[in-house]
């Protein structure tokens, strides 16, 4: 059967690289095609000129199928769980893998951009960025797993119930729950961002999080819980600062929309106050 692929350009070759062997190291521990929780297959990767080469990923994006206008896919859904599950199950103790960057630096860069492109909203962004690093700061020892870093319906493809995750360029070692908060936050943004006067229509994401929760304790859920609502909270402030820089204007409803949610799930102790 041909295979149809992807290439991939990078003007920083040592992130292309990463990206391959991150690639080679998932498709190697059983995210290949005998799994129905996969990856593209891993071609190469031409250093010289910056290539990375991959299988194209088959089926419909995660995203198109959680359009407000149609039934929730509550089986796209959980299987896109099970797919988080089998990567945070991995044993994270890997020389390569990268730590995420320093929230703290995140959230101060993205409140201070907002800031100077959204005067109007400055007060409320920097209370929203104090309280999302209070927070973060507040969780102590956490055991760290590897994440995806950029989990979101645009990066997962469905495919007659298998999945096939993509765009590991963000692959590193951090809390699971931000995995979590990225899905969640992201999805609503992007289902907002597709019809912005049916807010109250958002994708339910409640069998992704109950999905979640079979594979961990009680215990775990309820502190992953917390944790995932502050990772949504600074999702949602990364989307605002991106969406503020391209349209200041045209996008001030859904920055509001977008601010407003960000603040409940930031002041909420469990997903379920805001899923």
């Amino acid at each position: 059967m041909p295979m149809n692929l992807v290439v991939k350009r990078f003007i920083d070759r040592t992130k292309g690289g990463y990206e391959y062997w991150v690639m080679r190291m998932l498709w190697e521990k059983g995210f290949d095609d005998k799994s129905d929780l996969r990856i593209p297959r891993p071609i190469s990767f031409v250093e010289d000129l910056g290539l990375l080469i991959q299988e194209r990923a088959h089926g419909t994006l995660l995203n198109k199928k959680l359009n407000h206008n149609l039934p929730v896919d509550s089986g796209a859904l959980k299987a896109a769980a099970r797919w988080l599950i089998k990567l945070h199950s991995l044993d994270p103790n890997l020389e390569r893998i990268l730590l995420h960057p320093d929230d703290e630096t995140i959230i101060k860069s993205c409140v201070h951009r907002v800031g100077s492109k959204q005067p109007k909203l400055s007060r409320k962004i920097e209370e929203l960025g104090s309280v999302i690093g209070m927070r973060l700061s507040s969780f102590g020892d956490v055991r760290f797993t590897l994440v995806h870093g950029d989990f979101q319906g645009d990066n997962i493809f469905i495919d007659k119930g298998k999945i096939t995750v993509i765009d590991l360029g963000r692959f590193c070692k951090s809390d699971p729950a931000r995995d979590l908060g990225c899905m969640i936050a992201q999805t609503r943004t992007e289902v907002f961002l597709e019809n912005p006067s049916s807010a109250v229509g958002l994708a339910e994401m409640n069998p992704f999080w109950e999905e979640y929760l079979t594979a961990i304790s009680v215990a775990e859920g309820e502190s992953l819980s917390e944790r995932a609502c502050t990772f949504a909270a600074e999702k949602y402030l990364e989307n605002i600062d991106y969406i503020s820089s391209f349209s200041a204007e045209r996008g001030r409803d859904v920055i509001h929309f977008l601010l407003d949610d960000a603040e409940r799930f930031a002041k909420a102790s469990r997903l379920g106050e805001t899923l």
